[in-house]
């Protein structure tokens, strides 16, 4: 109703607006006319008028009379083309100008109005401290003895608080002075989604479940009783203020949080039946009192069964030497993206000074050398990690076993070894590149980038970025790397590596430091000369049957 009333009051003003202003273009088109009808009707009487109070000389009247008339000629004119453009032209303007825009706006309003019945008001760049104060304040002006909301509703995996919080504890701590009505969601650090989001945002479980753990110690002083944890996939944050919610979706990546993106602004009043405030809403709630029992907590029950389980994991450690942070997951294969991602990570961390981590490989033949992943070896190396790989020796009767079972045409021995020596050869002519790594960073204990070829049946396939092992199984039929993965993190060592590590770390070494196992430029060598003293055989055997040389 405020808003037809207010467009109608708009349209007035704008109609006497111009109204005002086409009565002051009349006004000066008449005067224009008049004047200029004066002076072509009236030129001899004025000459005779100028000339009688000597104004004008003598002998000056027919040209003072032929100027006044030009004047009236050029007064008229000026009348008549003003008439025309402005009753004339500027309308048919203004119509056209009105059609197009009419047009614009038929194209578009659905969007608008979509819009508008779902509440979308505004959508923001990211959820700064600012932004949620200005909301906070917003809302709290429509309960102004108590300055604050009278409603507040959360739902996050973890609020950030003490740090990175943008403030919400200060504004929980008012809304907690004035009693406000506040309900908190956050996810339960014993949901198997924990691990999910943990991998999302490329951090550890173990330091996301803290993160969380952290939060809700804090959520305890400010309402024991008002926050609850679930169990259930993190779909969207919501800060809900009265009838103000920001919502924000998880994003994947380094660091991603949610307040990192996008926010949508959904004003609940002004949302209409069957629309995305009450979806928000539904969400809510059916979180919040429509889970299983088992599925959602209060706070102080998340906190104890949180600290048995920690007990129990720490159990486990010290009596097996079970480490408290391992964490397993598969991957439905080993593409190069996945790959890269981590060769660049360790790069990075390397270039920036930190511990430079060490980098394990061990496979048939490189995945993905024309896809640039000696590249990547090599700038990890450079940079200062420590990178060992292991390939199959060509020379191998591996080499055929393994074509057998692969029982594919792409594989055939001789494609595997031609693949194999590829790779050295490659990995060899990267290394003489740079000749002395160790001008640039400090060597450890040897060159920073080692290969050799092992003479045995594959049994894993192994990627091992730090703390990170990625396991691969060659199966019949299917290449490694095109098969499920197994991620083993184990961020201990010694003694408390878990079981898995370090029977994976012992298959490694063991190749490594076996009697068959040779540096790959020697391997080079072997086969240069095998395939020298072939095709020498090939030439004489040639010579003979064609009776050359006898």
């Amino acid at each position: 109703m405020n808003g037809r009333y207010e467009e109608s009051t708009g349209q007035r003003d704008q109609s006497l607006f111009r109204r005002f202003y086409r009565g002051k273009v009349t006004i000066g088109t008449g005067v224009l006319f008049l004047i200029g009808l004066g002076c072509i009707s009236g030129a001899d009487n004025l000459v005779a008028v100028l000339q009688q109070v000597a104004i004008l000389q003598k002998g000056m009247g027919e040209l003072a009379h032929d100027i006044i008339r030009d004047i009236g000629l050029a007064a008229l004119t000026s009348a008549f083309l003003s008439f025309a453009y402005e009753y004339i032209l500027r309308d048919s303007y203004v119509d056209d100008v009105k059609y197009k825009l009419n047009e614009i706006y038929r194209e578009h309003h659905k969007l608008f109005d979509q819009c508008h019945e779902a509440g979308l008001v505004a959508i923001h760049n990211s959820l700064t401290s600012e932004l949620l104060k200005r909301k906070f304040e917003e809302a709290a002006k429509t309960e102004k003895s108590a300055n604050v909301p009278k409603r507040i509703r959360i739902i996050q995996t973890y609020t950030g608080m003490p740090e990175n919080d943008m403030g919400l504890k200060r504004l929980l701590q008012k809304a907690k002075r004035n009693k406000s009505d506040v309900q908190i969601m956050v996810l339960d650090p014993l949901s198997a989604q924990v691990e999910y989001r943990a991998q999302a945002l490329h951090i550890g479980k173990k330091e996301f479940r803290d993160r969380i753990k952290q939060d809700l110690n804090n959520l305890k002083q400010l309402y024991p009783r008002q926050v609850k944890v679930y169990d259930a996939t993190p779909m969207f944050h919501i800060y809900r203020f009265d009838n103000t919610s920001l919502i924000g979706a998880y994003w994947r990546g380094d660091g991603k949080l949610s307040i990192h993106g996008p926010q949508f602004e959904i004003d609940h009043e002004k949302a209409k039946d069957e629309n995305l405030a009450q979806l928000i809403d539904k969400h809510f709630d059916s979180l919040w009192k429509g889970l299983p029992s088992d599925r959602v907590k209060n706070l102080s029950t998340a906190l104890a069964e949180l600290e048995k389980q920690e007990a129990r994991e720490r159990e486990e450690a010290d009596s097996d030497g079970m480490a408290a942070e391992v964490s397993l997951t598969i991957h439905s294969q080993l593409d190069y993206k996945f790959l890269e991602r981590r060769f660049r990570s360790l790069t990075e961390k390397a270039r920036n000074g930190q511990q430079a981590p060490k980098i394990k490989i061990l496979q048939t033949a490189l995945a993905y050398r024309d896809q640039g992943l000696i590249g990547l070896i090599g700038d990890a190396a450079k940079a200062g990690c420590q990178v060992r790989i292991l390939l199959l020796a060509p020379s191998s009767q591996q080499v055929v076993a393994r074509a057998e079972a692969l029982n594919d045409e792409r594989y055939t021995p001789q494609r595997i070894r031609d693949n194999i020596v590829n790779d050295l050869k490659v990995l060899r002519n990267y290394r003489m590149l740079l000749p002395d790594i160790s001008s640039e960073v400090e060597e450890h204990n040897g060159p920073n980038l080692e290969v050799k070829v092992y003479d045995a049946a594959p049994t894993i396939q192994l990627y091992q970025f730090g703390d990170s092992r990625i396991i691969g199984v060659p199966w019949r039929k299917c290449a490694s790397q095109n098969a499920p993965q197994l991620e083993i993190n184990d961020f201990n060592s010694g003694n408390r590596l878990s079981a898995l590590a370090k029977r994976i770390d012992a298959q490694f070494e063991d190749l490594w430091d076996s009697k068959r196992t040779i540096d790959a430029t020697e391997e080079l060598e072997r086969v240069n000369n095998e395939l020298e003293r072939v095709n020498k055989s090939r030439i004489g055997n040639f010579l003979l049957r064609n009776g050359i040389g006898r």
